[in-house]
């Protein structure tokens, strides 16, 4: 990306388990479509650069694409849209030289114009709040507190659902409301 590219920044709050609570953004705008990023704040940023454990977020990040669906939701109980798949956002760490911690999709432009509302919610509400969700898992691994194995667990019980041992952990980093998933502006389910 060429930093002449138009494009826009946002900034997320109430990412209450987020470093520095709050998540960014940016959508960039290409010919034919636009590219748009949800990422943790500059201190997650600091820490993964730090970090002597990047093959564990490698590895859990791994697991998020394979199993991670997140689907976009009104927030209303259905009531503007349903709840459906539209865009899934690949995790990474950006090779840019800051090491973003992010998710990242091209959209094209075509896509966009049928959804509009719905590509709007996914990016500004339903990515922050599960970059929020993922922040004990992320963190806890890349800082050397938890292992790979419990990590993994976290996202089991927080984001798909599943009973889990790891979650005291959780709860000590901030997650009280670990495995809820009522209220949230994304739904998960496994691939087959």
């Amino acid at each position: 990306m060429k930093e002449d590219t138009p494009h826009i920044t946002m900034a997320f709050k109430n990412c209450d388990r987020c470093p520095g609570h709050y998540s960014e953004g940016s959508i960039y705008f290409y010919e034919d479509c636009m590219e748009a990023r949800v990422y943790y704040a500059e201190i997650g940023t600091k820490w993964c650069k730090e970090s002597k454990h990047l093959s564990e977020l490698y590895r859990l990040m791994n697991y998020l694409d394979a199993k991670v669906w997140s689907r976009v939701k009104d927030g209303m109980n259905g009531t503007l849209y349903k709840l459906e798949h539209l865009i899934t956002p690949r995790f990474c760490v950006t090779e840019d030289g800051c090491q973003d911690i992010t998710t990242i999709m091209a959209i094209p432009y075509s896509h966009f114009e049928l959804d509009v509302l719905e590509i709007e919610d996914f990016i500004t509400a339903a990515l922050p709040d599960l970059l929020d969700s993922l922040s004990a898992s992320i963190f806890l691994s890349l800082l050397g507190e938890i292992n790979i194995e419990e990590a993994i667990s976290l996202v089991d019980t927080e984001i798909l659902g599943r009973d889990s041992d790891g979650m005291k952990k959780a709860e000590a980093y901030g997650a009280e409301e670990a495995g809820r998933q009522s209220g949230k502006t994304y739904k998960t389910e496994l691939r087959q």
